[in-house]
């Protein structure tokens, strides 16, 4: 069904993909746990808005459920710091949380 969705964000009229559209991608190929795919559409949609703060959050994610914590907490620390709050807040405070009890900090 995610396939059908995103196959219809291609053809509107807006031209092409968005940041949304590879955020999107990048969250199912973590839910299959295929991070290496995930990266790559999450650069790709850093690139296409690199203050969002949704694209930090869920390369937060990424680094956190494949055991990179030290990116995960520059993530989940770039996510809190942007004016306008991801969607995730809750789990980005959680998981950031558990990464400094972990460090003792």
């Amino acid at each position: 069904y995610v396939h059908r969705v995103l196959a219809h964000e291609l053809l509107c009229p807006h031209g092409g993909p968005s940041c949304e559209y590879y955020l999107v991608l990048a969250q199912t190929h973590l839910l299959k746990k295929d991070f290496a795919k995930a990266e790559e559409y999450l650069q790709q949609a850093a690139q296409m808005d690199y203050l969002n703060p949704n694209v930090w959050g869920v390369k937060g994610h990424l680094y956190f459920l494949s055991g990179n914590h030290v990116e995960a907490k520059a993530c989940y620390e770039r996510t809190i710091s942007f004016v306008v709050d991801a969607s995730e807040m809750h789990f980005i405070f959680l998981r950031l949380g558990q990464i400094y009890l972990e460090e003792k900090e």
